[in-house]
C-alpha cells in the first residue's frame, strides 16, 4: 500500500472526490459500525464512537487501491515522506513546532471565536474529554496520522505536481476544513491546514506535519481535562486576565512571525515535487 500511496498523485478534481468519499462514505461506515457495536455492548457506546475514527479512512484507501490497480508503479515520484530539514535540522524543527502551535492558535482565534458553538458540538467534545485514554489516542494520534496522511501526504503532494505551491496549499487547506463537515471546526482547520501544508511543502516531512497536528489537538484535549468546568466554547480571551491579553497577543504574534521567517530562511529551497 505504501508504494501505491507514493505513486498516487491526484489533481484538484480527484482530491475533492477523495474528501467527499472520506467524509461521507467513511462517515457512514464508521457510524454503522458504531451503532452495531453500541447495540451489542451498550455500556461502551462512547468508546466505540470515538475509537472507530480510523475506520473512516478504509473507504478512501479502497478507492485509491482500485484507481491504482494495474497502473505502472515504477515511475519516479517524490515519496509521501521525504524529509529535508535544511540548516535548522530535525531537532530544532520539532522544538520550534512546540512553540509555534500555541502562539499560532492564540493569534488566529479572533478569526473564528465569534462563531457560537452549538449544543451538539459541545456534547461531542465533552464525550471525547470523558473518554480518557481512548479519547486522547483518537484526538492526539489517530486524527493527526490519518488526516495528515490524506490531506498533506496524498492530496497536497498530488496538487503540488499539478499546480503552484500557493494554490496547492490553499486548496488542500480548504479540503481539510470541509472534511470536518461543520463551520465551527472548519475555519480553524483551514487556518491550521495552511500552516501544516506550508511546513510540509518546505520540508517534505509527513512526520513534522503529523507532529504539528498532534501538538495542536493535544493542547485542546489537555485543557479540557485540566479545566473540566470551563465551557468548550471558551476562548483565550475568556481565560486570560484582561490586562494580559493584548501583551500576550503581541508576544505570540512576534513569536509566530520570527519562527516562520527562520523556517523560510533555513529550510532553503524545497525539493521539487516535479520529478
Amino acid at each position: 500500500m505504501k508504494t501505491i500511496l507514493n505513486q498516487y498523485t491526484p489533481g484538484l478534481g480527484e482530491s475533492w472526490l477523495l474528501v467527499f468519499i472520506t467524509a461521507i462514505g467513511g462517515g457512514i461506515l464508521s457510524a454503522i459500525l458504531a451503532i452495531g457495536l453500541t447495540y451489542l455492548f451498550p455500556t461502551m457506546g462512547t468508546l466505540f464512537t470515538v475509537g472507530l475514527y480510523p475506520v473512516m479512512y478504509v473507504v478512501p484507501a479502497i478507492y485509491i487501491w482500485l484507481v491504482m490497480k494495474g497502473r505502472d508503479l515504477s515511475a519516479p515520484v517524490r515519496p509521501i515522506h521525504s524529509p529535508y530539514y535544511g540548516r535548522l535540522g530535525v531537532y530544532l524543527t520539532f522544538a520550534l513546532a512546540v512553540i509555534l502551535i500555541p502562539t499560532f492558535n492564540y493569534i488566529c482565534e479572533p478569526l473564528y471565536s465569534w462563531l457560537k458553538t452549538p449544543q451538539f458540538m459541545k456534547e461531542f467534545f465533552t464525550n471525547i474529554g470523558e473518554s480518557g485514554v481512548v479519547g486522547f489516542i483518537t484526538v492526539a494520534i489517530f486524527a493527526p496520522v490519518f488526516e495528515e496522511l490524506l490531506c498533506r501526504g496524498v492530496i497536497l503532494r498530488g496538487l503540488l505536481r499539478h499546480t503552484s505551491p500557493a494554490k496547492a496549499i490553499i486548496w488542500s487547506s480548504l479540503m481539510f476544513g470541509v472534511m470536518h463537515l461543520n463551520p465551527w471546526q472548519a475555519i480553524p482547520a483551514v487556518l491550521a491546514g495552511i500552516l501544516f501544508g506550508w511546513v510540509y511543502y518546505k520540508t517534505g516531512s509527513l512526520y513534522i506535519s503529523i507532529f504539528l497536528h498532534s501538538v495542536n489537538n493535544s493542547i485542546s484535549f489537555v485543557i479540557l481535562k485540566i479545566f473540566p468546568n470551563i465551557p468548550y466554547d471558551s476562548t483565550f480571551k475568556d481565560i486570560t486576565p484582561p490586562n494580559l491579553y493584548l501583551p500576550i497577543y503581541v508576544i505570540s504574534l512576534c513569536i509566530v512571525v520570527i519562527t516562520l521567517i527562520l523556517m523560510n530562511k533555513y529550510y532553503d529551497k524545497p525539493i521539487s515535487h516535479q520529478i
